[in-house]
Order: C-alpha cells, then sequence, then structure tokens
C-alpha cells in the first residue's frame, strides 16, 4: 500500500498585499511541480481557493492549495521531497 503525503501551501495577506497573494501561490505551485517532476513521483494539487475575512476583525485573507504526494519509487526517499518542498516554502505535513 502507497502512502500519501499532504500538505498545504498558503499565501496570506498579513504578510502580503492582498493583489500578491495568489501569484505568490501560483509560483509557489509550479516551482513544487518543477521539483517534484522527478519519476516514479506523482503530484496532484488541487486548484487554489481563497479564504476571506474582510468581513471580520481580521480583515485578511488566504489563497491555500492543496497537495497529495505518491512515490512508487525507492530511488527517492520522502526526506529528499522533504527538502524539496522545504526550499519553496515550510510547511507541515501528514500522511493519508
Amino acid at each position: 500500500m502507497s502512502r500519501t503525503l499532504y500538505f498545504q501551501q498558503i499565501a496570506d495577506s498579513r504578510f502580503e498585499t492582498i493583489e500578491k497573494c495568489l501569484p505568490i501561490l501560483q509560483e509557489r505551485i509550479n516551482r513544487i511541480k518543477e521539483l517534484l517532476n522527478i519519476e516514479g513521483v506523482n503530484i496532484t494539487v488541487e486548484g487554489p481557493y481563497m479564504i476571506d475575512w474582510r468581513n471580520t476583525l481580521e480583515n485578511n485573507i488566504q489563497y491555500r492549495a492543496n497537495f497529495y504526494i505518491t512515490k512508487r519509487t525507492r530511488k527517492v526517499k520522502w526526506d529528499d521531497i522533504y527538502e524539496l518542498i522545504n526550499s519553496v516554502k515550510a510547511v507541515p505535513y501528514k500522511f493519508q
């Protein structure tokens, strides 16, 4: 049974302007896809979606994208995959 690594990349208006959040997230998605374009490694990315808190006291937005990684090879270790993802933006991981 293969394991699936799950994580999210998030761009948050607390750290970037609202206008820059989606382009920043898209850049991260593209970079991670490029880095993980490895034989035996499958990556699935759900399209970015927005969480909007502008009508609350926080007045922020976030764009998020969910990633699912599986591998069918022993040539690549999970630590190698973590290192590649962390080179773009470190995130919490979990296996599903």
